[in-house]
């Protein structure tokens, strides 16, 4: 089980190490090679536990979050994700005992999306919903939309407000081609739509999902 105090915001890569009595000069003796986007599996999470303090006035949220692992093999180091980690303590509970820790952040890491490949999403994004709105006669039925990309998603997906891509689809280098960009297109367009025809209105049965697919 990890413990800590939490956290705020930006794509990085965190480093954890657990010690007797942890020092920036334990952490010095550790190599630190950030991995290529998916984490190792030596250490897997099975259980998030957060308690946070959330005032909607300010940018910035605090608290304390728990997570519960699977340590399958003997490890030095624990590496996780996160968007900006701000941790000021951290500890490692071993059947009742905690051991102290010490995080550190380790930038760059490859292989993980950054904001600039996402800049053709963003860019093209506003233009088609105010085309589908025009079309619809409905303005976009929802408060938020949130672009989502998984390395594990094949496709693409139509959630309510959010909608989920396979990073080959959506993430696109600053070299992409005019392929790439066509497909991106066609695949954002259609989610879109979705969000009317498909969230806003569904079928009742799914003898019907064709005309939600067409």
């Amino acid at each position: 089980m990890l413990t800590g105090q939490v956290m705020r915001t930006r794509t990085i890569a965190g480093l954890l190490i657990a010690c007797g009595a942890c020092g920036q000069g334990a952490l010095a003796e550790v190599a630190v090679t950030p991995p290529a986007g998916r984490l190792p599996q030596a250490v897997v999470p099975t259980h998030y536990t957060l308690e946070l303090t959330i005032d909607p006035r300010q940018e910035r949220f605090a608290g304390r979050t728990r997570i519960d692992v699977d340590v399958r093999e003997s490890v030095q180091k624990i590496w996780l994700h996160g968007l900006g980690l701000e941790i000021t303590a951290v500890y490692v509970s071993v059947g009742g005992a905690k051991i102290p820790a010490a995080f550190t952040v380790s930038e760059p890491v490859t292989g993980v999306a950054r904001l600039d490949r996402l800049e053709f999403a963003l860019a093209n994004t506003p233009r088609m919903i105010e085309d589908l709105e025009h079309y619809f006669g409905i303005a976009f039925p929802y408060q938020k939309l949130d672009l989502i990309s998984s390395p594990q998603m094949a496709g693409a997906m139509e959630n309510a407000g959010a909608l989920l891509y396979d990073d080959n689809l959506m993430l696109l280098e600053a070299n992409h081609t005019p392929t790439q960009r066509r497909n991106y297109g066609e695949t954002h367009a259609h989610e879109l739509a979705h969000q009317w025809f498909g969230d806003l209105v569904t079928p009742q049965w799914w003898d019907d999902i064709w005309l939600n697919e067409a």
